[in-house]
C-alpha cells in the first residue's frame, strides 16, 4: 500500500503533464477530502482540459466525490473505483 493522501496533492498538480493519458492512484490513502479543496485536474494556462483517458482510484478511502471533480477531464474514458465507492455528491 502506498501512502499518498490529501497532504500530497495540490490543486492542478497534474497541470503540466500534457502527455498523461493513464494515471494509477490505486492503493493509497486518498479520501474525499482530496477533492474538496479544488480540482486535482485543473489544466495549465491555455489548456482546455487534460489528456487523461484512464484513471484508477481503486482501493482508497473515497466515499464520495464532488460532481465537479472531473470537470477538466474531457477525454476521460474510464475511472476505476472498486467496491468502496459510494456516490458522486452535488
Amino acid at each position: 500500500m502506498n501512502v499518498l493522501s490529501k497532504r500530497v496533492f495540490l490543486t492542478g498538480v497534474f497541470a503540466n503533464m500534457t502527455y498523461l493519458s493513464l494515471l494509477d492512484l490505486s492503493y493509497n490513502s486518498i479520501s474525499e477530502d482530496t477533492f474538496k479543496s479544488g480540482s486535482l485536474f485543473t489544466p495549465a494556462d491555455g489548456q482546455k482540459s487534460l489528456p487523461l483517458l484512464n484513471l484508477n482510484l481503486a482501493y482508497n478511502n473515497i466515499k464520495s466525490i464532488p460532481n465537479t471533480a472531473f470537470d477538466y477531464l474531457d477525454n476521460l474514458d474510464q475511472v476505476k473505483f472498486a467496491e468502496i465507492f459510494t456516490s458522486i455528491s452535488n
